[in-house]
């Protein structure tokens, strides 16, 4: 199965060890399912972590960890369809992601923009507790 995990979600995954985010992170990590993702998620993530807010929590190596094994172990997409689903520009790339990599679930924490879609395509939009109970991980 192939999901997307927004990087709000892998963002608190890092922050807040053993949250819901923390186990949707970690069932990729130990091969639970395929994780889909794109350059443009990836410079994201980079981008966060220079946040003032977050380097204070979260060591830089952290998040150059994550990223270095999303480019290794992640279907890396490109050619991303235009998508037009949310006021924020990133959640639209986010959901290109999700469809062209074939995704069946996108699980975000971003309760205004994106869970409210609830499915685009065919690709199911949850939160980490949502999916955490679906697939029984």
């Amino acid at each position: 199965m192939r999901v997307v995990i927004d990087t709000s979600v892998l963002v608190s995954g890092l922050l807040v060890k053993g949250s819901p985010a923390d186990a949707v992170r970690r069932g990729w990590e130990r091969g639970a399912f395929e994780l889909v993702t794109s350059e443009r998620q990836l410079d994201e993530i980079r981008r966060v972590s220079r946040y003032p807010r977050l380097a204070k929590r979260v060591r830089p190596h952290e998040f150059g960890r994550l990223v270095g094994r999303m480019r290794r172990s992640a279907l890396v997409v490109s050619d991303l369809p235009k998508v037009t689903v949310s006021a924020d520009p990133d959640d639209d790339a986010i959901v290109a992601a999700a469809l062209a990599g074939g995704a069946a679930w996108l699980v975000t924490g971003d309760v205004v923009h994106l869970l409210s879609v609830r499915n685009v395509g065919g690709v199911a939009i949850v939160s980490p507790n949502a999916f955490l109970e679906a697939t029984g991980l």
